[in-house]
C-alpha cells in the first residue's frame, strides 16, 4: 500500500467515519474510495477535495494527504524531480542570501604543517574543514590562485567551501570543478540536486568557475577507492573519503603538479555543464541548437511572444543607428523566423511578467539596446495578438503563481523536441 493509501485509511479511522458514510457525504463512489485506499485506482483531484471537505480535515492533514496524492499521481521519480527543479528556482531567486565568511580568520598554513608533521590522514568533519579552510587561505596568497576539485555538492561542507572561495571572488582566480551524473537512471535526482548547488555559484563567480560533468554507469565504483575525491592547489592535494569525514593531505608541489596534470587530461573527456557568454549572438546560437525544430516550450517571467513580431514591427522597433547593430539585428530576425516556423509554441509565464511589459514597454527576450520601447497602443495590440494566437490553437500558455514559484527575472528555460 502506498503512503497515500495508508494515510487515507488512517484519517478515516481517526475521524471515526466509515467508508460508506464518507462516500455519502463526499458524493464519491464507495468502491472508488476502497480502490484508492488499496492503490487499485487514482481518484481525481476534485474527488480528493470532496473527501477532504467531507472529513473536515485540518489544514495540516489536508496538506499531507495531497502531498502523498501528488506522489502517486505523478510517480515518485517525477515527483521528486519536480520538487528538485522547484528547489533550483528557489536557490536562483535568493542569490543575495548566499553565505559569505571572513577568510582572514582562518588558521595559518604554518600551523597546518606543524599539525600534519606526523600525520597525513585526518578524520572528523571539524578537523577536515579546518584544514580545507587553511588550504584556501594559503592558496589565495599565490599570485594566480587555482582550485581544481572533484568534490560532489552533496558533501556537507560544500556550500561553506564555495562561500570561502566567493569571499575572494574579486581576485583573479581559476576554479575547475568536475562532478558525475548517474547514467543508469532516466531521471537523476542527485544530478538535479547538484545543479541546484552549482548553478547559483556559476552565476555569482562567472567565468572564474568552470563546471564539468561526465556520466558514470555505477556509483558504487567510487567506494572502491578510500579517498575518491580530491582538491588540488599549487602546493597541496586534499583527498577526501566518500562521506568527506576523512581526508588525506599531500603537501608537496610535485604531488600537486601530478594531480593537476591528471585532472587536465580528465577534463578533456568531460563536458561543460555551464557555459558563459556576454555575446548575444553566441547565446542565441546555443539556444537554437538546443531547442530543435518542431515543438517549442519556454518558461520565463514574460510570455514568449517574439514569433508575433511582423516585418513592419521589426523595422519600426529595432535600433539601426549604432555601429555593429545591423549584424545582430539580422541575426535576431532569423531567430524570430525560426520561432514562426514551429508547429506549436507553449509559453509559461507570470502575471508580474505581463505587468512589467505593460509598465516598461520592453520585451525581456531582446536586450533593450537593440529594441525601442512599445507605446501604450502597441502594447495593447501586441497583447491582443498574443491572446488571438492562443484562441486559434497555434500557441498555448500557462500562468504560474509568483508567490508560490520563485522564478528569477534573468532566467529563461527553453525545451524543444530534441
Amino acid at each position: 500500500m502506498s503512503l497515500f493509501g495508508d494515510y487515507l485509511k488512517e484519517l478515516i479511522k481517526n475521524h471515526n467515519i466509515s467508508v460508506s458514510e464518507l462516500s455519502r457525504k463526499s458524493n464519491v463512489d464507495r468502491t472508488m474510495i476502497h480502490k484508492a485506499i488499496s492503490d487499485k485506482r487514482i481518484i481525481s483531484y476534485n474527488a480528493l477535495n470532496d473527501i477532504c471537505s467531507a472529513m473536515r480535515l485540518t489544514p495540516k492533514e489536508e496538506k499531507m494527504l495531497k502531498y502523498y496524492y501528488n506522489i502517486i499521481f505523478q510517480g515518485e521519480e517525477k515527483f521528486n524531480a519536480y520538487n528538485a527543479i522547484l528547489d533550483i528556482f528557489y536557490e536562483l531567486s535568493n542569490l543575495k542570501k548566499f553565505p559569505c565568511v571572513n577568510i582572514s580568520n582562518y588558521i595559518k598554513i604554518e600551523d597546518i604543517e606543524n599539525f600534519t608533521e606526523n600525520n597525513i590522514i585526518f578524520s572528523g568533519y571539524t578537523t577536515v574543514y579546518m584544514i580545507l579552510r587553511s588550504i584556501i587561505y594559503y592558496e589565495f596568497q599565490h599570485e594566480n590562485p587555482r582550485f581544481e576539485f572533484t568534490i560532489p555538492p552533496s558533501m556537507s561542507f560544500f556550500n561553506n567551501f564555495v562561500a570561502d572561495l566567493r569571499q575572494n571572488c574579486d581576485k583573479k582566480v581559476s576554479i575547475k570543478h568536475i562532478i558525475s551524473f548517474d547514467a543508469d537512471k532516466e531521471i537523476d535526482i542527485n544530478g538535479l540536486k547538484y545543479l541546484k548547488s552549482v548553478l547559483p555559484i556559476g552565476i555569482i563567480l562567472g567565468q572564474s568557475y568552470k563546471v564539468y560533468y561526465y556520466y558514470e554507469n555505477n556509483f558504487s565504483s567510487k567506494f572502491v577507492e578510500p579517498f575518491p575525491y580530491f582538491l588540488v592547489t599549487h602546493n597541496h592535494v586534499m583527498c577526501f573519503s566518500v562521506t568527506g569525514e576523512s581526508v588525506m593531505l599531500l603537501s608537496s608541489k610535485r604531488e600537486a603538479e601530478y594531480y593537476h596534470k591528471n585532472l587536465k587530461e580528465y577534463i578533456e573527456s568531460c563536458r561543460e555543464l555551464i557555459t558563459y557568454s556576454d555575446n548575444f549572438v553566441d547565446f542565441i546560437t546555443k539556444y537554437q541548437n538546443i531547442i530543435g525544430d518542431d515543438t517549442f516550450m519556454s518558461m520565463m517571467t514574460q510570455p514568449c511572444t517574439m514569433s508575433l513580431m511582423t516585418e513592419e514591427m521589426l523595422h519600426k522597433k529595432f535600433v539601426y543607428d549604432e555601429d555593429g547593430y545591423d549584424y545582430i539585428i539580422e541575426f535576431i530576425k532569423k531567430h524570430i523566423e525560426k520561432l514562426k516556423n514551429y508547429k506549436h509554441i507553449h509559453t509559461i509565464f507570470s502575471i508580474n511578467g505581463i505587468k512589467k511589459f505593460i509598465k516598461t514597454g520592453y520585451l525581456d527576450e531582446v536586450p533593450k539596446q537593440y529594441m525601442k520601447r512599445f507605446n501604450n497602443d502597441e502594447i495593447k495590440s501586441f497583447i491582443n495578438d498574443f491572446l488571438n494566437e492562443i484562441k486559434s490553437g497555434n500557441m498555448s500558455a500557462q500562468i504560474y503563481n509568483d508567490e508560490q514559484l520563485c522564478f528569477p527575472e534573468y532566467l529563461s528555460i527553453a525545451v524543444g523536441s530534441n
